[in-house]
């Protein structure tokens, strides 16, 4: 068994890595327009980021939950990759990678899951905004959500 490779950055990682799965965790939503004589509610959109691996793969999870006025979307995906090589990755590399790399390949499919739950529910499909550098935080690679 060979030791594994350090990487220096997420340059260097990509390098080494290859997407090959979208795995998808959870993707619901309900109707709420009408629950109890609610008053309307201001339209809400949180993401949360968790990424965790080994030597060999690395995965990077997104949860985006979407309150409108009429539902309530959940989409929970994660973009898994693979490395050429087993690696050895620094915390800071591994939030350099999920930031510049991990999200940009997951957060698309959110978006889409999202805006589909939507439309089958037959309620208003909401646009899910870009996504910005900096207004997003990831969380620990330790520390995945549960299945």
């Amino acid at each position: 068994m060979s030791t594994p490779r350090e990487v220096a950055d997420a340059a260097e990682l990509l390098g080494l890595s290859e997407l090959t799965e979208i795995r998808v965790y959870e993707v619901t939503g309900r109707r709420v327009q009408g629950e109890d004589g609610d008053e309307a509610r201001e339209a809400t959109e949180t993401l949360q980021l968790h990424a965790r691996g080994g030597e060999d793969w690395f995965e990077t999870r997104g949860r985006m939950l979407v309150q409108t006025t009429e539902a309530d979307l959940v989409a929970d995906a994660a973009a898994i990759f693979t490395f050429s090589e087993p690696v050895q990755v620094s915390q800071a590399v591994a939030t350099e990678f999920v930031e510049r790399v991990g999200v940009m390949a997951v957060y698309p499919f959110l978006r889409e899951h999202i805006y589909t739950t939507a439309s089958r529910l037959g309620v208003p499909a909401p646009v899910v905004g870009l996504l910005r550098a900096g207004g997003f935080h990831v969380d620990a690679p330790e520390a995945p959500p549960e299945d």
